[in-house]
């Protein structure tokens, strides 16, 4: 996939984050469930879209791939990542 494209990069980042609301407004999954997915979606999910959107930009080396993961570590791309400036 093409994370370089910024408008792809949101798509693929928001969708699973709109289904997950949806699914929770229709009362198809309890509160539980909704936070252990949240919380797995923002710890595990957003790093490696971000990661891979890094790698395929140039901005890291694959070997500092695992680096996202760290909360906090991406950062200092953080106007890359979401503005793509």
């Amino acid at each position: 996939m093409d994370f370089k494209n910024i408008k792809i990069f949101y798509l693929i980042l928001t969708a699973p984050a709109i289904v997950l609301f949806v699914l929770k407004k229709g009362e198809y999954i309890d509160s539980k469930i909704f936070a252990i997915i949240l919380i797995l979606f923002v710890l595990v999910f957003n790093p490696i879209i971000s990661g891979l959107r890094l790698i395929q930009s140039g901005k890291i080396k694959r070997s500092e791939f695992w680096y996202n993961l760290i909360p906090g570590w991406n950062t200092k791309y953080f106007i890359f990542l979401f503005f793509n400036k």
